[in-house]
C-alpha cells in the first residue's frame, strides 16, 4: 500500500533560485571553483543557483555562455537578422541566436527550429571554441599529437585537426582528448574547464604551431566544419554515462504490474538523481543486436499493412522496445520515460497540482482516500479518509489499474469530477468534486501545548529559507523546550536540499551520507555549523510514507543521537538513480548507486526503525482528528 497524489501536475521542472555571486553547489574546496570564479568575474557565467557540473550542457545554456566568451553583449545588440520560428523574437535568448546565425554557427535546422534543451556533443563545442577563438588548424596532424591519440582514437581521423588545435591553444588537456568520445554530450564541468584552460593559459599562436609553422592554416570559412549532423539517432549514446553534481530526490510511477499481478501501477516513488562519475570507455556491443534490427527490419519490409506504418507508429514501437528492454532488468527503480510520457513525468517533479488534492492508497482491490489534502477541493467536497471509490463520473472503476483511475479523476482546474464512494458499510454516496489548484507547502508551523511542529513536507527551492524563517522568527526566540519535526508522508525533493535542512542540525565538517557508486565512492560533509546543531529535545515523526530526502535527514538525526524517532517504519529507499535526457523527448532512469547513513547503514528495503514505535493510525481515528503519534511526539518532548 503506497500513497501518492491525486493531481494534475505543472508541467514544468523546479529551478532552484538562490541569489549570490557563486553557484551554491560550488563549494570552497572544488577543485572546479577557480574556474568558475574566474569566469563569473569575466561575466561569462552569471553565477547564480546551481551550477550542476555534471548535468549535460543544453543548447540555450552553450550559446550563450560561449557568446559572452566571445565577447557578446546581447544588451547592445540591434541586429535583425531573423530568429528561428519557435522562438519569441523579443525574448534574450533571441539576441544570442541572432549572433549565433550572423557568425555562420547554427546549422540550418538549428536556424529553422531551435530546441533549447537538446545536448550539445563534445566535438560540435570544439568546433565552435576553435571558430570563435579564430585557432588555426593545421593540415595534417603532427606526429606529437598522434602520440596523445589511445590505440583506438577517440574521433574519427577526418577531424583530428580541429580536436589538434584546441589541444595545441591549451582548451584541451590529453585526458580531454583520450576520453573525447565524439558523439557524447558535453558536461558543464567540461565547457567550463575549457574555457578557464584558454583564459588562464591559452594562446592563439600555439606550441605545437611553432614546431610546425608549415602544418598550420587558418580556415577558408572559420565559421563551419562538416561535423557529425546533431540529433541523428546514430550520433546518440548508445550507453551514456549520466551524471549529476547535485543529487535530486523526485517522485517516479512505477512500470505497470506484469499480468495476474495485484500491485498498483501508479504508486509514488522517489527517486535520487545522482552525482554518478563519468564511465568512460567504448559502448558495449548489444547482444542480438543484429537480430533486433533484422526483426524491425522484417516488420516494416514484410507486415500486410506496414502503410499504415507512420513514422510515429514506428517511433512507439522502438520506444516500447526500449521500455521493456530496461524493464526487463528487473530494477524496479529504473524505467525508460517515453516521449509521450515526459510531460506527465516532469509534472511530478513539482509541488503544485490541479486536481482534487487527496492521498489514496490501493487498499487491496479498493481505490481508498486515505487522507485529503487540507483545504483542498477534496476536504471542502466533504471526502473523508477511508472513502472507497467504485465509480468515476458514472463508470465503474472495477479492475482498473491505479494509473488509470488516476487518469479519470485528474483534470484542470474548474473542471468537475463526479465520485461514487461507500463509506462505512453499505452507505453508497455521490459526491461531486471540482478540481483546482493545490500547492502542498514546504513548510508549515502549528503549536500544541507550547510545543512547536515543524511539518516539512517536501524538499524544494522554497524548503530551506522557509525553515530558517520560521526557526528565526517563530521558534528559536521563544526558547522552546524541544521541539517536533514532522516529516510524516514526505516523498523528498532536492537532495541538495535535504542537505541544506541537515546542516541546520550538524556541526560543520560532519559526515551527512555516502553514496557507493560502480567504481567509486562520494562522501558529504555538512559545510557549516547548523543552528539546532547543539538543541537536545527533538522529535522526528515518521511513517510508510516517509522517504529518500526525508530518511536521509532522519538517518542523520538518528545516528547522531540529535533526534528521538516516533511513529512506523519509513518505506526504505537506499539507492540512487540518475536520469538522462534524449534528443526524441525520452529520458532514462536508471539506479547507478546506494546511498548511507552517517553510521554507513543501508535502509533499503527494511526502511528506518523508529526508537518508539506508534502505529499509524486507522481511518476511524484519521475521521475522528485523533492523531496518536502526533500525541506520543509532544509528550516525549514534555517529559525529557
Amino acid at each position: 500500500m503506497r500513497k501518492f497524489f491525486i493531481g494534475f501536475l505543472a508541467a514544468m521542472l523546479l529551478v532552484p533560485s538562490i541569489t549570490g555571486a557563486m553557484y551554491y553547489d560550488i563549494h570552497r574546496g572544488s577543485s572546479l571553483r577557480p574556474a568558475v570564479e574566474t569566469l563569473i568575474e569575466a561575466e561569462i557565467l552569471e553565477g547564480k543557483g546551481f551550477l550542476r557540473p555534471s548535468e549535460n550542457v543544453p543548447a540555450q545554456m552553450f550559446w550563450k555562455v560561449v557568446l559572452r566568451d566571445a565577447g557578446f553583449d546581447p544588451d547592445s545588440a540591434t541586429f535583425h537578422t531573423p530568429v528561428p520560428s519557435n522562438v519569441d523574437p523579443e525574448s534574450e535568448m533571441a539576441q544570442y541566436l541572432r549572433e549565433a546565425t550572423r557568425r555562420g554557427f547554427l546549422t540550418e535546422a538549428e536556424q529553422q527550429h531551435f530546441q533549447e534543451n537538446a545536448d550539445i556533443s563534445r566535438l560540435r563545442a570544439i568546433e565552435i571554441l576553435v571558430t570563435t577563438k579564430a585557432l588555426v588548424i593545421p593540415r595534417r596532424t603532427s606526429k606529437s599529437f598522434r602520440d596523445l591519440l589511445p590505440d583506438r582514437a577517440p574521433v574519427r581521423a577526418e577531424y583530428w585537426p580541429v580536436v589538434e588545435a584546441a589541444y595545441a591553444s591549451g582548451i584541451l588537456d590529453e585526458i580531454d582528448i583520450r576520453n573525447l568520445r565524439q558523439s557524447h554530450p558535453l558536461k558543464r564541468h567540461e565547457l567550463v574547464t575549457w574555457l578557464y584552460n584558454y583564459l588562464d593559459h591559452g594562446s592563439k599562436q600555439s606550441r605545437l604551431e611553432k614546431e610546425n609553422p608549415f602544418e598550420y592554416r587558418r580556415p577558408e570559412n572559420p565559421s563551419r566544419f562538416q561535423l557529425p549532423k546533431q540529433g541523428a539517432e546514430e550520433e546518440q549514446e548508445t550507453s551514456p554515462s549520466p551524471q549529476r553534481r547535485t543529487l535530486q530526490l523526485t517522485p517516479v510511477r512505477e512500470d505497470a504490474s506484469e499480468e495476474g499481478e495485484k500491485k498498483p501501477t501508479n504508486t509514488l516513488r522517489i527517486e535520487i538523481l545522482s552525482n554518478e562519475p563519468t564511465l568512460q570507455g567504448e559502448a558495449p556491443s548489444i547482444p542480438d543486436g543484429d537480430i533486433l534490427q533484422q526483426i524491425y527490419h522484417d516488420v516494416i519490409n514484410r507486415y500486410r499493412f506496414s502503410d499504415q506504418l507512420t513514422e510515429q507508429k514506428k517511433k512507439e514501437m522502438v520506444n516500447a522496445g526500449i521500455a521493456a528492454m530496461v524493464k526487463a532488468m528487473g530494477d524496479r527503480y529504473s524505467s525508460y520515460i517515453r516521449p509521450s510520457q515526459r510531460d506527465d513525468f516532469q509534472e511530478s517533479l513539482d509541488g503544485k497540482f490541479e486536481g482534487i488534492g487527496a492521498y489514496v492508497e490501493m487498499i487491496g482491490d479498493r481505490f481508498t482516500i486515505t487522507s485529503p489534502i487540507v483545504g483542498s477541493p477534496a476536504e471542502e467536497a466533504g471526502l473523508l479518509p477511508g472513502d472507497v471509490v467504485t465509480h468515476v463520473d458514472g463508470e465503474s472503476i472495477e479492475g482498473l489499474s491505479v494509473s488509470e483511475i488516476v487518469d479519470k479523476i485528474k483534470g484542470p482546474a474548474g473542471s468537475t469530477v463526479e465520485l461514487t464512494i461507500v463509506r462505512q458499510g453499505p452507505t453508497h454516496l455521490t459526491i461531486t468534486v471540482t478540481r483546482g489548484k493545490i500547492t502542498v507547502p514546504a513548510v508549515t508551523l502549528q503549536w500544541k501545548n507550547s510545543v512547536p511542529i515543524i511539518g516539512l513536507h517536501q524538499f524544494n527551492h522554497e524548503t530551506t529559507s522557509a525553515l530558517r524563517e520560521i526557526l528565526e522568527t517563530e521558534i528559536l526566540a521563544k526558547n522552546p523546550r524541544g521541539i517536533v519535526l514532522d516529516l510524516r508522508n514526505n516523498p523528498g525533493g532536492f537532495l541538495s536540499v535535504a542537505q541544506e535542512v541537515v546542516e541546520f542540525f550538524t556541526h560543520e565538517g560532519e559526515k551527512i551520507f555516502s553514496t557507493s557508486y560502480k567504481r567509486q565512492q562520494n562522501v558529504e560533509h555538512a559545510r557549516r555549523e547548523g543552528e539546532l546543531a547543539d538543541f537536545d529535545n527533538i522529535i522526528v515523526l515518521q511513517n510508510k510514507g516517509t522517504a529518500s530526502a526525508s530518511e536521509i535527514l532522519i538517518g542523520v538525526l538518528q545516528d547522531y543521537g540529535r533526534a528521538r524517532v516516533v511513529g512506523s517504519n519509513s518505506l526504505g529507499k537506499g539507492t540512487v538513480q540518475s536520469i538522462t535526457n534524449y534528443s526524441n523527448g525520452a529520458m532514462l532512469k536508471v539506479t547507478v548507486a546506494k546511498w548511507l547513513t552517517p553510521n554507513d547503514r543501508w535502509i533499503h528495503e527494511t526502511g528506518i526503525v523508529p526508537d518508539i514505535e506508534v502505529p499509524d493510525p486507522t481511518m476511524e481515528e484519521k475521521r475522528k482528528g485523533i492523531d496518536r503519534q502526533l500525541d506520543r511526539a509532544v509528550h516525549e518532548v514534555l517529559q525529557y
